[in-house]
């Protein structure tokens, strides 16, 4: 599987967030596409994978818990766990 780094996040009038990778598509942040390995970040896009960068972390940080081992991201005032992998 292809990493690809996400460049930056930028969040939409919807209130949910959005990637934009170095491509310039935008992905949509849900929560079942996102997940965690090697203490990085990432989101699927079909058969590549996206990582987030520092930058990116930085800008959805306000919206992700980390409890009982396990990381959560809240959108839309619903908490979703994020697999690890």
């Amino acid at each position: 599987m292809r990493t690809r780094r996400c460049l930056f996040l930028r969040l939409t009038l919807s209130r949910m967030a959005q990637s934009v990778k170095n491509t310039g598509k935008r992905l949509s942040l849900e929560p079942r596409k996102l997940y965690v390995q090697n203490d990085s970040l990432y989101v699927a896009d079909g058969e590549q994978r996206v990582k987030f960068t520092e930058r990116s972390l930085m800008a959805i940080s306000g919206l992700m818990t980390f409890e009982n081992e396990n990381y959560f991201i809240t959108q839309a005032g619903r908490k979703y766990p994020i697999e690890g992998r």
